[in-house]
């Protein structure tokens, strides 16, 4: 009988302790952020405690106006304004979505280039390998805001090793900025 209360009492301790610190795993889940007073001007969804910090990691390279790094639990991205010098002349969404994959394809700085799980008009989702991490999933999308274009990728993937569903995730709350 001890043996069968000590039993109940864990599964209680884990039943509690599993819900503990539970996410949002679904858009519905998600709350919309307006990131314009941050440098880019679009609202996109983002679970709740997500932070906003400044990459400069590329502007002192001169390569954008502005980088931010958006982190929440299980939700680290990147969105970069790109300089008006350096955007794609006629803003063709496809063909800067084209450009970015032939880019990881040739020289992707996240690992060996894999497989393209998901490609649409405006961005795709891709797998890299990189020892001693094996299949990691990234995703980069594009949005034009303002006459501006935006970027928008995953960070840190390989060191957080995202899962399929965290980076599918993470896409679609980008998407719904448009």
């Amino acid at each position: 009988m001890k043996h069968i209360i000590n039993i109940s009492f864990a599964l209680i301790l884990f039943t509690m302790y599993s819900g503990c610190g539970k996410t949002a795993r679904s858009l519905k889940d998600f709350k919309d952020m307006n990131l314009t007073e941050n440098g880019i001007p679009l609202t996109i969804k983002v679970p709740s405690g997500t932070e906003i910090t400044e990459d400069t990691t590329k502007r002192v390279l001169n390569l954008v106006e502005k980088g931010i790094v958006l982190k929440g639990n299980r939700y680290h991205i990147r969105a970069e304004k790109i300089l008006k010098e350096y955007q794609n002349p006629g803003l063709n969404m496809g063909e800067i979505k084209d450009a970015r994959l032939a880019l990881e394809k040739k020289i992707s700085h996240k690992g060996e280039f894999d497989d393209v799980i998901l490609e649409e008009p405006q961005g795709f989702i891709f797998t890299t390998r990189i020892a001693p991490h094996g299949k990691t999933y990234h995703f980069f999308y594009v949005s034009i805001a303002e006459g501006r274009q935006i970027e928008f990728t995953d960070y840190f993937s390989v060191i957080e090793k995202n899962t399929e569903e965290d980076i599918r995730l993470m896409y679609e709350s980008v998407k719904q900025g448009e």
